[in-house]
């Protein structure tokens, strides 16, 4: 008797453990199906995603067609008005050319009748000498001239010398101051 209660001790336990082996499988099937289902439905929105693109893809050439006529239009009507442009600089570059060329023709004339610039004539003679002055000249050449100190002229010798200029010898100076210049 003991070993039959042993035998069905021991028949309990297996089944026992057999339960939970069997519980635990279950549990991991329901997880799988879990899963399964997650993913389904992970698939079926993509998928209606993937048909919305499909449908969007599928009038995108219509569309493309729209654009390229409405470009090609633009296209045109810039090359008009570019047209247009390019006519009016080719008749705005010819006047200019005939604008220069009148002027160059009245310059032309105008020269030939009047002078076109304006001239102050330099004095006769200034009172003060130039700042490298020498009280002789130098020397011919292949003749030596022995060195002096270069002394600054005095008042009465540039006055002497001023007045010893011969006055005919700038006649031309007054008469040309007289005439009136426009400048």
């Amino acid at each position: 008797r003991r070993s039959a209660h042993d035998r069905i001790a021991n028949e309990a336990q297996q089944r026992g453990a057999r339960l939970k082996v069997i519980a635990n499988e279950r549990t991991s099937w329901e997880n799988r199906v879990g899963g399964a289902r997650g993913r389904i439905e992970e698939l079926e929105t993509r998928r209606a995603s993937e048909e919305e693109q499909k449908s969007r893809l599928a009038a995108r050439p219509a569309e493309i067609g729209t654009q390229r006529i409405a470009l090609l239009d633009t296209l045109e009507g810039s090359e008009i008005k570019r047209n247009a442009a390019a006519d009016r600089l080719a008749e705005m570059e010819n006047g200019l050319a005939e604008a220069d060329a009148t002027l160059r023709r009245a310059e032309a004339a105008a020269g030939n009748s009047r002078p076109i610039t304006c001239e102050k004539l330099p004095p006769a003679f200034s009172i003060t000498p130039p700042a490298n002055t020498r009280e002789r000249p130098p020397p011919p050449p292949g003749r030596s001239q022995s060195s002096s100190r270069k002394f600054p002229p005095s008042s009465a010798t540039k006055l002497a010398q001023i007045r010893s200029c011969n006055p005919n010898k700038y006649s031309l100076t007054p008469s040309l101051s007289t005439i009136p210049i426009p400048c």
